[in-house]
């Protein structure tokens, strides 16, 4: 009965074209039975686990669903989207960036030009304010993104697609690395990140001796 009421509420957000949160398919789907002392559901732990099991059924992501999160990543550096008919040129939003919303499907949010060299992912998102103040991403033409902690899955589904952006047929002498950082510095003082906080995907040429990329260090 839970999975149905669930299954119910995503179903009415499809035919109104609308999105919600998960906190709010709870809140919709809870209510007592009729005629008794019982709530359909309790918490939301009860609704959230339904959610997985109907993305696994329908073989669908929750935010093909219209049921999204909440924005909890950022990115700056040379690359452009197109959201919702909007440009957004992330070199041009100051060192806060564009905010990377939970929602990053093609059809949703498109990449309208991507020039950078390699992504670096941040874990922490002092570090990323850091480097973004530093204009790091100038400096060595990259993208830089963080989660603000563990990623979110359209953190992470970014990073993916700005992978396959790269990796696609129109661009196949491309491919990506995975490594580290060691430090960078300012004009003014040195800053290290530390290899667990930091993880750097290069966009390079393959080379004849197949040696791996590294991102630059000063």
């Amino acid at each position: 009965m839970q999975t149905v009421l669930v299954a119910d509420a995503l179903s009415e957000l499809q035919r109104a074209n609308l999105t919600t949160s998960l906190r709010e398919i709870y809140y919709r789907t809870k209510h007592t039975i009729k005629n008794s002392n019982e709530n359909t559901l309790d918490t939301q732990d009860e609704s959230d686990p339904l959610i997985e099991d109907l993305e696994v059924t329908l073989a669908a992501l929750r935010e093909e669903l219209h049921v999204r999160a909440e924005n909890a990543g950022s990115i700056v550096g040379p690359v452009v989207f197109v959201d919702d008919g909007d440009r957004v040129d992330c070199t041009r939003l100051g060192k806060g960036g564009y905010s990377v919303p939970s929602i990053v499907e093609p059809e949703y949010l498109q990449i309208s030009r991507c020039t950078a060299d390699f992504v670096l992912l941040v874990e922490k998102g002092t570090q990323w304010n850091r480097l973004s103040e530093d204009k790091f991403w100038r400096r060595y033409n990259c993208v830089l993104l963080t989660g603000n902690g563990q990623p979110p899955r359209g953190v992470r589904r970014l990073a993916r697609r700005l992978n396959e952006r790269k990796a696609s047929p129109s661009t196949s002498s491309w491919t990506m690395t995975r490594g580290a950082t060691t430090s960078t510095r300012s004009s003014s003082r040195a800053r290290s990140i530390s290899r667990s906080k930091a993880s750097a995907w290069r966009f390079r040429r393959p080379s004849s001796s197949g040696s791996r990329a590294r991102i630059p260090s000063v």
